[in-house]
């Protein structure tokens, strides 16, 4: 835990330049553990998917991923970061917007993926209520 505060305060004190705009967006790259020792584990925040080598490797049972794969957000190949994190066998749920679907090719990485071995595809639901006229698709994945 002593690791993990003094990176933060590393990480803080780069952010001396225009302190309150700047701290936020170091804070904010910078992964956290925003809930420690719940019957659920440990919660991550502040996590960027493009970047995930900061992640524990195989560790979870489950990963959810809501609102994250979208346009000008997170590409389809983070993916890989969220198997990488969760168990052999657990379980990765994720959901996209039909727009992003449609235009990343997402569908065709979760194959790719699939093919590879990385995973098991479970169930896609397609079409699905979203927010307002836009919808979704959501994904229930099995890490191998």
């Amino acid at each position: 835990m002593r690791a993990v505060a003094r990176r933060r305060e590393e990480s803080a004190a780069g952010c001396a330049d225009d302190r309150q705009r700047r701290e936020r967006a170091c804070q904010a790259s910078q992964p956290r553990r925003d809930v420690e020792d719940t019957p659920y584990g440990t919660l991550w925040g502040g996590v960027d998917l493009n970047r995930p080598e900061t992640l524990p490797e195989r560790t979870y049972d489950a990963t959810l991923c809501s609102g994250v794969f979208a346009p000008g957000h997170v590409r389809p190949e983070a993916l890989s970061a969220l198997l990488r994190v969760t168990a052999p066998g657990g379980l990765v749920l994720v959901n996209t917007r039909d727009s992003y679907a449609e235009s990343s090719g997402f569908a065709s990485h979760v194959g790719e993926l699939a093919n590879a071995g990385r995973l098991d595809l479970l169930r896609h639901v397609e079409d699905a209520p979203y927010i307002g006229t836009e919808r979704a698709q959501y994904w229930a994945l099995r890490a191998r």
